[in-house]
């Protein structure tokens, strides 16, 4: 699964698209693209076509941010016009721009690309201020490969890029075009590639995280560089930032999350290790990393940082670590002590596939008396479990609309069959609980019936989502219960209602339109 599996927990920005007053910021769509213009999805297509290298600012004119952001990128990139590597473009992004959104794997805005020969190279994920922004741009108008003389030279690239690579050897045409191949990769586009003539043949890799210098020695081929420099670009160690978040998740090795609260935790982290203390970070890069290093990939950061993250894997006591992978939707949740044996220990029986899932589920709730019962994973067994009884269970989500809308239908349900026999009206939270009985889901909400004595056999429930249809469908397929309805007054409704305000944290809510499908969208975030 990609990486933007994680991604719910940014916000839905929604645009109502308005006509711009400055005709001068519309696109010519007739001829080819000037140097620098505002664009539109026909002029960029434009562009793609006749393969141009460009770089592109992806903005909104809705958002203030966005035009502070537009202004910056005007100004950093005139000095760099009259070296005549990129024409420079703006798209205003609008509501029906959503799908070229998606192709282009955006999911903030505003934002820059960078294209050569019209295809996708990289997506700006450096730092949010004019200083990053500088870097990146210096970065990207170096040329493909950078020569030098003297040996002492690569020192001041070292200390400015974050990947550099240097490759002495004698004067060899062919491998010079392997070389400005990798750095057109889209892999390699976050790469310094620097070369020296020398009658010995080396290249060596530089990883300035964590000051890490490697000698390659294979064969001098392409493709075994390529994937030398691949295997090697990421430290073992590093805290997670939106600069990095992508080069871990799009991988697919085992990527281990970190999670801390304290000031002391993260000190020990980001510090030198001292025995004896809780939380041996440090001591990982050191022991671990000659094991598991191209296997697995651990990342850190603060539980205020990343609070959906925590929440999302249950933790309820920090420091946290947590095993996930992007093709599977399981995870596995460390619980023993921060000794480095342990840990190694643990991470040995997962790799030898040794350890179970880690169940994920929110802690039973003390009440469990209202009309519409209260799952978790952890008395799934007990309510749904229930052989004796028939229940019908709603899957949600709490920042789902169509869930918001739903709930107070199925809660009149749950009080006009309060009388029936057998028969359980309940719903659980998908997504901080995991569903048993081989239930799986594609979206919220979702109601499954789990029928009394034969609970692996559940129907989902694809009928109309009023009172009086849901009724109509517990009447027809209910093993044991006995249906009672009862007429509900208007003062039991509100008197529910009342009480679930009260017990909720004031939450903003968008306007839903009955075109909107049933899943939520992929959202696109404003930094």
């Amino acid at each position: 699964m990609k990486f933007f599996y994680y991604l719910t927990i940014f916000l839905v920005l929604s645009f109502v698209w308005c006509d711009k007053e400055n005709t001068n910021k519309e696109a010519d769509n007739e001829t080819e693209p000037s140097k620098t213009q505002y664009i539109d999805t026909k002029t960029f297509r434009l562009l793609q076509e006749v393969k141009k290298d460009f770089i592109l600012t992806f903005t909104s004119d809705l958002l203030p941010v966005s035009r502070e952001f537009e202004e910056i990128f005007l100004n950093l990139v005139e000095p760099y016009k009259e070296k005549g590597l990129f024409e420079y473009h703006i798209f205003d992004y609008k509501q029906e721009d959503q799908d070229l959104a998606r192709e282009l794997g955006l999911m903030t805005i505003p934002t820059i690309l960078l294209f050569k020969e019209g295809k996708l190279v990289e997506t700006y994920q450096g730092e949010t201020h004019e200083s990053g922004f500088n870097a990146w741009l210096e970065k990207v108008h170096l040329p493909l490969i950078s020569e030098i003389e003297n040996i002492e030279e690569i020192e001041n690239y070292k200390k400015t890029y974050p990947l550099v690579v240097l490759a002495e050897f004698p004067t060899d045409k062919k491998i010079l075009k392997s070389l400005k191949s990798l750095a057109k990769k889209k892999e390699f586009s976050k790469f310094v590639f620097v070369t020296k003539e020398s009658e010995e043949k080396s290249l060596k890799f530089f990883r300035q995280s964590d000051s890490k210098e490697m000698s390659f020695e294979g064969e001098w081929k392409k493709k075994v560089i390529g994937q030398f420099l691949y295997d090697n670009h990421l430290p073992f160690l590093q805290k997670l930032s939106r600069t990095n978040f992508e080069s871990y998740f799009e991988r697919e090795e085992t990527i281990g999350f970190i999670f801390i609260e304290s000031e002391k935790e993260k000190e020990q982290v980001e510090g030198e290790f001292v025995s004896g203390e809780q939380f041996p970070t440090n001591v990982l890069l050191n022991q671990l990393s000659e094991e598991f290093y191209g296997k697995l990939w651990m990342v850190w950061n603060s539980v205020e940082e990343v609070k959906q993250f925590s929440e999302k894997y249950g933790f309820e006591s920090f420091p946290g670590l947590v095993l996930t992978h992007n093709q599977k939707q399981e995870f596995y949740r460390y619980e023993g002590e921060w000794k480095i044996e342990e840990i190694k220990s643990w991470l040995e029986k997962y790799f030898n596939e040794e350890l179970k899932p880690t169940i994920k589920s929110q802690s039973i709730p003390e009440k469990n008396d209202g009309p519409v019962k209260k799952v978790v994973r952890k008395n799934w067994e007990e309510i749904v479990g229930d052989n004796t009884k028939d229940v019908f269970l709603k899957v949600y989500a709490e920042w789902c609309g169509h869930c918001k809308h739903l709930a107070p239908l199925y809660e009149e349900l749950a009080i006009k069959l309060s009388e029936s026999k057998n028969l359980i009206i309940a719903e659980i939270d998908g997504a901080n609980n995991d569903l048993a009985n081989g239930a799986t889901i594609t979206g919220f909400p979702t109601i499954f019936f789990f029928p009394a004595g034969d609970k692996d056999n559940f129907i989902k429930y694809e009928g109309d989502r009023t009172v009086e249809g849901m009724e109509e469908f517990l009447k027809k397929n209910c093993k044991t219960a006995e249906i009672i309805s009862k007429e509900v007054s208007e003062e039991e409704t509100e008197e529910e209602t009342v009480e679930e305000t009260e017990e909720e944290t004031e939450e903003e809510t968008e306007e839903e339109t009955e075109e909107e499908t049933e899943e939520e969208k992929e959202p696109i975030k404003e930094l």
